[in-house]
């Protein structure tokens, strides 16, 4: 998700403020706002509003970041992107985010599915974490599981928190600039 905004009008501010002492103004006010953004994505998003926690890969892989691509544009960004430390301490994003967000079909293709069975008949962890055989297992079953598709609906996590926080954005970004404007650094 990416946020852009523009300064417009107050002049005086403009003439009053050097191009760099805007920049790092707006910098730190869209670094406040976009960790702040990430931090209503987790706690209230991605934690039974949206979508509920089961394994929180989703909402650890959730990170902001602010970038300058020019003099003139400071973007800040908030979702699921390379960057976040699996506990592997490999990086990655959670590769399902874009799907819950906006929803769509893919094509699952033709796999084998296999089962474990304890000894009373019950379901049972096929694989152990070294993906041998685990104990308690007694027998298990191969299953062809034919190519076929998956259909997600839309489940914003992203774009609704921006919607409801566009005040909150616009508001630390002004107090960015108001602040440099407070000390005096004109």
């Amino acid at each position: 998700m990416n946020l852009r905004g523009e300064i417009i009008g107050l002049p005086e501010l403009r003439d009053r403020l050097s191009l760099q002492r805007q920049q790092d103004a707006v910098w730190q006010g869209l670094q406040r706002a976009a960790i702040r953004l990430a931090s209503i994505v987790k706690r209230d998003k991605l934690s039974g509003q949206v979508l509920n926690n089961v394994t929180g890969t989703l909402r650890r892989s959730i990170n902001s970041k602010v970038q300058a691509d020019s003099d003139t544009i400071i973007n800040a960004f908030v979702g699921s992107f390379a960057g976040y430390l699996n506990p592997k301490g490999k990086a990655y994003a959670a590769s399902y985010a874009r799907i819950n967000e906006y929803g769509g079909t893919f094509t699952i293709p033709s796999h084998t599915r296999r089962v474990g069975y304890d000894k009373y008949g019950d379901r049972a962890r096929l694989l152990n974490k070294l993906h041998g055989i685990a104990r308690g297992v007694d027998n298990f079953s191969e299953t062809t599981v034919k190519e076929h598709s998956a259909t997600y609906p839309e489940r914003s996590f992203l774009r609704s928190a921006v919607a409801e926080n566009r005040d909150m954005v616009t508001g630390e970004i002004m107090r960015g600039l108001k602040r440099a404007l407070a000390m005096g650094i004109l």
